[in-house]
């Protein structure tokens, strides 16, 4: 419920800049539960892991402010830039997708 929430007031604000209702070429929103729910961890790390190192990932301005800060960076933040750069590869795959949106901590997935 509390996931459907969210989406529904993201897409309020995102409806604010893009058009979701033009047919052929309008915005999508997606969840990437529907392609993540049927891949286990280790599938994950063997068809995705196996295509970025640790020291990309390490090099990421992100990466490095959140080391650098208090709070550090837990590993399941460090890997969210797999998740976030699959997401992109998979939409680009199966849906065309050309433009990604997002903050700052995605520019380099």
């Amino acid at each position: 419920e509390m996931i459907e929430h969210n989406l529904k007031g993201m897409k309020q604000q995102l409806a604010k800049f893009l058009k979701f209702e033009d047919e052929g070429n309008g915005a999508v929103m997606v969840n990437n539960a529907d392609w993540f729910k049927d891949m286990n961890l280790f599938t994950f790390i063997r068809d995705v892991g196996k295509h970025i190192t640790v020291n990309y990932m390490m090099a990421k301005d992100s990466v490095k402010r959140r080391l650098e800060g208090d709070s550090g960076l837990s590993f399941t933040e460090f890997c969210y830039q797999l998740i976030q750069g699959y997401d992109f590869y998979y939409l680009w795959k199966n849906k065309n997708c050309l433009v990604q949106m997002g903050g700052s901590d995605q520019w380099g997935n």
